[in-house]
């Protein structure tokens, strides 16, 4: 096993690369809130924005993290562009017999009667009608080996005025186990159900950002056999019957697993360089 603290480094910078891409046509705070909701997604496996604020490890009190977090979730009026930086990035790892997977999900809120614009799902795990919302999501399996990489993904409520019943969407049953094992580790994984943001909007955002970040550790899906750093991902992972054919969660505990030795956090990678005093001298000279 490499070094962790250089491997980790490695790891954030590679998310940092990848944000990079899909945000370089925002502006910079943006940049940076997307970054630190994909590394703290990854970091703390948790939707809950304490938890995130927690693995950024900023030298400013949590409760302030939290708060930009939130009014961030808020505010963000990308999620187009973002949405679509998104799929001109992990469209690489598709070829042209791509395989689209096209299902529908619930997520069940029964004990949630605050959040906007709440309506009633048929709760898969119980069978019950509950409150909730609808997610409507759309995956692509990967050309090696056949990962679902989510390139769509929308929720909506029976409540809303533009509601459209989802008997229209398409389901596609072909590799549908896949598919199946995404939703459950977007739940499971990351306790998606259990989010606390309460705006429609913050919601929408937060799974969008979700679904970049699950998106991302398809592209290192991937890699799984020929990349050194994806290798020892998996190696840190310490899967006890060895690695499964779904692998993200040997890539999400691998992840975690390595930026849990780390105590740095992600700021350093948006300090701007101070300038050179040597310069400065020179340059009055």
């Amino acid at each position: 096993m490499s070094n962790y603290s250089t491997l980790g480094h490695n790891l954030k910078r590679g998310i940092f690369n990848f944000c990079g891409k899909l945000s370089k046509e925002l502006n910079r705070p943006i940049q940076k809130f997307i970054f630190d909701m994909v590394y703290g997604l990854i970091a703390a496996k948790s939707c809950f924005l304490t938890e995130i604020a927690r693995e950024l490890n900023e030298n400013i009190a949590l409760d302030k993290t939290v708060e930009r977090l939130s009014r961030n979730l808020m505010n963000f009026d990308d999620a187009q562009a973002l949405k679509e930086t998104y799929f001109a990035a992990v469209s690489k790892n598709f070829d042209e017999n791509i395989v689209l997977i096209i299902d529908d999900s619930d997520i069940a809120k029964p004990c949630s009667k605050k959040l906007e614009g709440l309506g009633k799902v048929h709760d898969g795990s119980t069978g019950k009608i509950t409150d909730g919302y609808w997610y409507a999501g759309v995956s692509a399996l990967t050309v090696c080996h056949k990962q679902p990489i989510p390139v769509y993904s929308h929720i909506y409520s029976t409540s809303e005025e533009e509601y459209v019943s989802n008997n229209t969407i398409t389901k596609v049953y072909l590799m549908r186990w896949r598919i199946e094992e995404y939703y459950k580790f977007k739940k499971q994984g990351f306790g998606f159900e259990k989010f606390l943001v309460r705006s429609l909007k913050s919601i929408r955002n937060l799974d969008l950002l979700l679904t970049v970040t699950i998106g991302y550790m398809g592209v290192l899906s991937e890699k799984i056999n020929d990349n050194m750093e994806v290798m020892e991902v998996i190696e840190a992972s310490k899967r006890l019957y060895g690695l499964a054919k779904f692998t993200f969660y040997a890539i999400s505990d691998g992840l975690a697993s390595i930026f849990a030795k780390s105590y740095l956090g992600i700021r350093s990678f948006f300090q701007r360089l101070k300038p050179s005093l040597q310069l400065t001298l020179f340059g009055c000279q």
